[in-house]
């Protein structure tokens, strides 16, 4: 079975976008590469939600998941799909229960806090990278909104000499 992963960047306070979801606070950390082309070449599905695919769409690049299968939650049932993702607007977590039984490579949640939220409740995401930059905003949306006691492992921490740390937890459920 399929393991989901969490690759996210977090400001200090635990912010991963700023209150309009824009990450541009992250450019300043562009100098690393945090082992994000290896993690990468690992998955073949990812997963987010429609406002996580909306800002990623303004990038201005061309679409960084062409390769993969990606799949976006979005409430409105009249779209299906588009050149870069299926819309996905049934039930979350029964259709990533379907995915995560019949992938045979990791799955890559990418966001948002909402949909990490879900997921996280329904006991449906398996691993954390979690890269903590030395910086606090005044105000965004927040990684920590889960509302659920989780226990879990570290596996492995790095820090990096622009002042990241990249945390690595297992959930146990």
């Amino acid at each position: 079975m399929a393991k989901i992963i969490i690759y996210i960047a977090q400001s200090l306070n635990g912010k991963i976008a700023e209150e309009n979801g824009s990450i541009d606070w992250l450019n300043q950390f562009e100098t690393e590469d945090y082992g994000y082309n290896q993690f990468l070449s690992t998955i073949k599905v990812v997963l987010m939600g429609n406002k996580t695919y909306h800002q990623v769409l303004t990038f201005g690049n061309e679409f960084p998941y062409k390769s993969k299968e990606v799949y976006v939650f979005s409430r409105n049932k009249a779209v299906t799909k588009d050149y870069n993702v299926s819309f996905i607007s049934e039930n979350i977590a029964c259709f990533v229960e379907n995915l995560k039984k019949s992938s045979n490579s990791n799955i890559w949640l990418v966001g948002g806090a909402e949909i990490i939220t879900i997921l996280v409740e329904n006991e449906m995401v398996d691993e954390l990278r979690i890269f903590t930059m030395p910086i606090i905003l005044r105000s965004g949306i927040n990684l920590n909104s889960i509302d659920c006691n989780k226990k879990l492992k570290l596996i492995d921490t790095k820090t990096y000499n622009n002042g990241v740390l990249e945390s690595n937890y297992e959930i146990i459920y």
